[in-house]
């Protein structure tokens, strides 16, 4: 099994909402109502906004608040407001336009911004009206843009607890109906990529679960003349706090040591000879970790990640090295 002591950042497992309804529809401010008002004459309003305060203008009525009210009690309310003037009044209310139902959907989607709600729209809906989700050619490998696995739907200052790959699949427990004002957040898919490096055809690579080591090296081409099989590097974590661990793609290949499984923004670094110096490895790295890892990768933080450890022990395969230390200090990895 992998070392727990490299364990991956985790995170948390959505319930969804297994009773997620429609939401009724209201007058909000910003929608537009057309409004009949018939008594000895029919006169007829069209596209009377509802303003900020909620409230509609009328003649002799004056403001009145419609905002939260559905058009059968709306219309009630303007009806009883005029006939405090005209008895006979008698008041249709019907709905122009639905522009004060809003989402805002924000970061790696086609066109981020604020998007018009239609009635019973559902939270894929949406992300398909904002452009859906984008894609970038990464070393001739088309790379997922967007992290639908740390995305987040924020309702009344609430994250809802919604997955949103099972949502984009059609789960109804989590591709839920959206309701005004709700706020989608899709971080950017950076961190969903790992990084080879060194002594082999180096590129970045798009991660899906399960990837292991021996695949990244795989599809880079394999070790080049001069990569030293038994010095493999995989630097895991952020910048100022990373882990470098050193594995033996020789031992894996003969059965003695494990193929290490990857994660979001690691980098594997081949090395062409015997480094000491940890803080040699991580100004190699740098800037592929720097670019490649994303904060939101780290749901949890990782494990120790400032305590620092003699980096003497293994497990199935690996070495593992402590935390970075401070600038020249040199560290002999066994």
């Amino acid at each position: 099994m992998d070392d727990r002591e490299f364990a991956a950042p985790l995170l948390a497992r959505h319930a969804g909402l297994p009773d997620d309804r429609p939401p009724a529809l209201v007058l909000l401010p910003g929608d537009r109502v057309t409004i009949e008002l018939s008594s000895s004459s029919t006169t007829t309003m069209p596209g009377v906004l509802v303003e900020g305060s909620g409230t509609v203008h009328l003649a002799l009525a004056g403001d009145v608040e419609i905002a939260g009210l559905g058009l059968v009690a709306a219309e009630a309310k303007l009806k009883a407001a005029l006939q405090r003037y005209d008895s006979l009044m008698h008041v249709s209310l019907s709905l122009s336009t639905l522009d004060g139902h809003k989402v805002t959907v924000a970061g790696a989607v086609k066109a981020p911004g604020v998007v018009p709600l239609q009635p019973a729209a559902r939270l894929a809906d949406v992300i398909m009206a904002s452009g859906g989700t984008i894609t970038n050619l990464v070393n001739g490998q088309m790379v997922d843009g967007s992290d639908l696995r740390s995305a987040r739907l924020v309702r009344d200052g609430a994250v809802l607890p919604i997955d949103f790959q099972l949502a984009v699949a059609g789960d109804p427990h989590h591709n839920v109906y959206l309701r005004a004002g709700d706020q989608i957040y899709i971080p950017s898919g950076r961190g969903l990529t790992v990084s080879v490096m060194g002594q082999t055809g180096g590129q970045v690579q798009q991660w899906a679960p399960g990837f292991r080591l021996t695949q990244a090296l795989a599809m880079s081409g394999g070790i080049t003349t001069g990569g030293d099989k038994n010095d493999i590097r995989i630097v895991r974590g952020t910048i100022d706090t990373p882990r470098v661990y050193t594995t033996s793609i020789r031992e894996v290949i003969d059965g003695e040591g494990h193929d290490v499984e990857l994660y979001p923004g690691d980098v594997v670094y081949v090395t062409d000879h015997w480094l000491e110096n940890f803080g040699e490895i991580v100004a190699i790295v740098a800037p592929i970790v720097s670019l490649a890892f994303s904060a939101s990768a780290l749901a949890v933080a990782l494990s120790n990640s400032s305590a620092a450890r003699t980096p003497t022990a293994t497990t199935g395969g690996l070495t593992h090295a402590a935390p970075a230390p401070a600038a020249g200090l040199r560290m002999n990895l066994p």
